[in-house]
């Protein structure tokens, strides 16, 4: 599993490691707050540390740490707390971020999926317009 060993002037950046590989992958969080193993890949659910301006980042790594997917859930001046987090389905979690009544719905694809323009806000990737995609955030409702 991985854990976050030093943040070297970087306040939101995560350096991670995998037992046993000697391996270290470069991701934006600052507090691991969830880690799930799905066969021989990661998900890394981080935030920023700072509830009252707070981003969750979410990264899908493979055994060898290399980032497949990431998605990051945040708002200009927005609080958040990750709360409720359940795994819902062998391949989703549901949880709340901004308001405790609020849920939303992470699911990992088994293959990844063409996606236009990623995700709607608040939810978004550093990716091109048309990209390949391992994970899909919807608020349910």
């Amino acid at each position: 599993m991985a854990r976050v060993l030093q943040m070297p002037g970087q306040p939101v950046t995560a350096w991670v490691e995998s037992a046993g590989l000697g391996r270290t992958a470069r991701v934006a969080g600052k507090v691991i707050e969830r880690q799930y193993r799905f066969g021989d890949r990661h998900l890394l659910l981080l935030t920023e540390g700072n509830p009252y301006e707070e981003a969750l980042h979410v990264h899908y790594l493979d055994g060898e740490l290399r980032l497949l997917d990431s998605i990051e859930l945040s708002a200009p001046y927005t609080a958040g707390v990750l709360d409720h987090v359940a795994v819902v389905a062998a391949n989703a979690l549901a949880f709340s971020f901004f308001d405790s009544h609020e849920r939303w719905r992470l699911e990992i694809a088994d293959t990844p999926r063409w996606r236009l323009w990623g995700n709607a806000f608040p939810a978004r990737r550093k990716r091109p317009l048309l990209c390949k995609a391992w994970l899909d955030l919807e608020k349910e409702v």
